[in-house]
């Protein structure tokens, strides 16, 4: 199920050392002469048939070396924990994992909370801005509708297209539009 999952589905970088990690403990459970430093210990006449986990791994996935290596690594060095909380997250990288994996055990968990915390920060930003940014667009749409009506009650007909053109020129094009959508009248009208 693991080599289905490492060669079929689309893995998030986290999902990925996980499963390589997993995979090589079985292996070497099924293999325990291909551990490390083992394989030295046999003579050219005695070696083993069996390929280290590496290249194993690398034949069942279609990936390199370095990225099975590099994926193991950290699916060994990560702690669960940390996997778990930034899978699926902005965090989910392999430079993140890179980073977090230099780090003590004790010192991975605290470090992924923060930067976690530190990122759902900047989304809550993120969504009050647009929030402030699409109340302040309802508001200037609003504005523009009233003056476009007030203009189309007061304004003599002949004066609408001096007046749109003003407006335009002076950078209230929507004032403009909404009083070209009042009027039915365009600009060069």
């Amino acid at each position: 199920m693991i080599d289905e999952n490492l060669v079929g589905a689309d893995l998030t970088p986290s999902d990925r050392a996980r499963h390589t990690a997993r995979r090589k403990a079985i292996y070497l459970e099924l293999h325990p002469e291909t551990g490390q430093g083992k394989r030295n210990r046999w003579t050219a006449d005695s070696a083993p048939d069996t390929a280290s986990f590496v290249d194993a791994t690398a034949a069942v996935t279609g990936k390199s070396r370095s990225v099975v290596a590099n994926d193991v690594d950290r699916g060994q060095r990560v702690i669960g924990e940390v996997i778990d909380l930034i899978k699926g997250t902005a965090l989910d990288k392999g430079t993140y994992l890179d980073t977090i994996k230099k780090m003590p055990p004790n010192d991975q968990l605290a470090a992924a909370k923060r930067d976690l915390a530190h990122l759902r920060s900047q989304d809550r930003d993120k969504m009050a801005t647009v929030r402030r940014n699409k109340i302040q667009g309802d508001v200037k749409a609003r504005a523009a509708r009233e003056v476009a009506e007030i203009i189309a009650e007061h304004v003599p007909g002949e004066w609408w297209d001096a007046v749109k053109s003003n407006l335009y020129a002076a950078g209230a094009a929507n004032i403009a539009h909404e009083l070209t959508n009042i009027t039915g009248q365009s600009v060069m009208d």
